[in-house]
């Protein structure tokens, strides 16, 4: 990215739009001058770029000389990428949960069930005791999981919700509770973290592949991009691995639509209905009501709840037999 210090001549407290976007996070805003290069996945439906990868600063280049192109030519040339891989001892291979999956898509192995049990796994009673403990004594230390699984843990006593001072152990106890809850929803589904390591005040950014440094006890798959590219994934379905991301400071763990053994057919969909200009609270839960009733007329039994930022998300599963490419498509 550019150096910050590049953008604070630029700083300005208005937004340089005649109508201000939606962020999720707080907004810095500059005025548009510097011209950067980005790879995208498509435009949406309202003209915004889905998907948006920086690549570099054009000095070269001038605002004038800048079109919209109709789909991103660094997807088009398809820019080869070469995935990091750490040798791995054959014993450490075949105890590795990684599988190796074709995201073009099809499984190239079929060995996609959970590990074999290490253990088994403590009550959550016990577990929030021994999380209250951590916190208590110097805020890190191993927590045993199961008779032979454990993962390590640093920084619990750490603010991550000011308002109500609830801190990171707090956020890990409450996902040990759930955790039954939401451990079959997420299993055998690559995740995306959304990453807050200093809490929900603090910077935050998505992390979607696994790094070098990931404990063996977490599960991962090789998955190949169409593009080509190959990365290792961190997938939901166990105890282990859904702490893991709370120790990486992840309060948002987003499955993936499909799990490994179908990665081209989503089983469930999201729509998401926000409110916006000529589009009032009231307006989205009526049109919330109406796409209700559409799935049900069509067999495709889902629910309609609100979330944060008074928006509500309708949630539709699917046949397993249906391909996610036409869900892509954006639809008015």
């Amino acid at each position: 990215m550019p150096r910050r210090n590049a953008f604070k001549p630029l700083e300005r407290k208005k937004p340089p739009f005649e109508e201000t976007p939606r962020t999720y996070e707080r907004a810095h805003w500059v005025k548009p001058e510097i011209i950067v290069e980005v790879k995208f996945n498509e435009w949406t439906a309202d003209g915004r770029l889905r998907q948006p990868i920086y690549l570099g600063t054009r000095d070269d280049k001038s605002a004038r000389e800048v079109g919209r192109e109709s789909q991103s030519m660094q997807k088009k040339t398809g820019r080869k990428k070469v995935a990091a891989t750490k040798p791995a001892s054959d014993s450490a291979s075949k105890s590795k949960a990684g599988k190796r999956v074709n995201a073009a898509r099809s499984l190239l192995e079929r060995d996609t069930e959970p590990k074999p049990s290490r253990g088994h796994a403590l009550p959550p009673g016990e577990l929030v005791r021994r999380l209250e403990e951590i916190e208590e004594s110097s805020g890190s230390g191993r927590l045993e999981i199961g008779s032979n699984t454990g993962i390590e843990l640093t920084n619990l006593g750490k603010i991550f919700f000011p308002r109500k001072k609830l801190t990171k152990g707090d956020l890990m106890r409450y996902y040990v509770t759930v955790a039954p809850f939401v451990l079959p929803v997420m299993a055998n589904r690559p995740l995306v973290l959304k990453r807050f390591p200093n809490g929900v005040k603090g910077e935050a950014f998505f992390q979607q592949n696994a790094s070098a440094t990931t404990p063996e006890v977490v599960r991962t798959a090789m998955i190949e991009a169409k593009g080509g590219s190959t990365n290792r994934r961190i997938v939901g379905g166990d105890l282990p691995t859904l702490l893991y991301t709370v120790q990486l400071g992840a309060i948002s763990v987003d499955p993936w639509h499909s799990r490994l053994q179908s990665l081209d057919h989503a089983d469930y969909t999201i729509l998401d209905l926000d409110p916006g200009p000529g589009a009032t609270f009231q307006r989205v839960m009526e049109v919330a009501r109406l796409v209700r009733e559409v799935m049900d007329g069509l067999g495709l039994h889902g629910h309609s709840r609100p979330r944060v930022r008074a928006a509500f998300i309708s949630i539709c599963r699917y046949p397993q037999t249906l391909p996610t490419k036409p869900l892509r498509s954006p639809r008015r």
